[in-house]
């Protein structure tokens, strides 16, 4: 199991540990409440980041949901990312 609050252990860790928690879980996710989203013309919110590869994977299956799903769901991504403000 990888410690979620040690950033080595994030880095170094298993691919197939961060795949589960990055993408398979958003996978599995969408393929159980897909059904009842189409019904309610509902929307799924992927969070992502610019920050791992399995992050990639996940924006890459968000875009090809927003094409499966549509009309009836909307399928968006918000990525997350550190801002560095002009230092005067």
């Amino acid at each position: 199991m990888i410690d979620l609050n040690n950033k080595v252990a994030l880095i170094t860790g298993s691919s197939d540990e961060i795949g589960a928690i990055n993408v398979r879980s958003a996978v599995r996710l969408t393929k159980l409440a897909a059904p009842h989203l189409k019904k309610t013309n509902g929307s799924i919110v992927n969070v992502s980041s610019s920050y791992c590869m399995s992050k990639a994977a996940l924006d890459m299956f968000t875009k090809c949901m927003a094409v499966k799903l549509a009309p009836h769901v909307r399928v968006n991504s918000v990525n997350s990312n550190k801002l560095h403000p002009k230092s005067t």
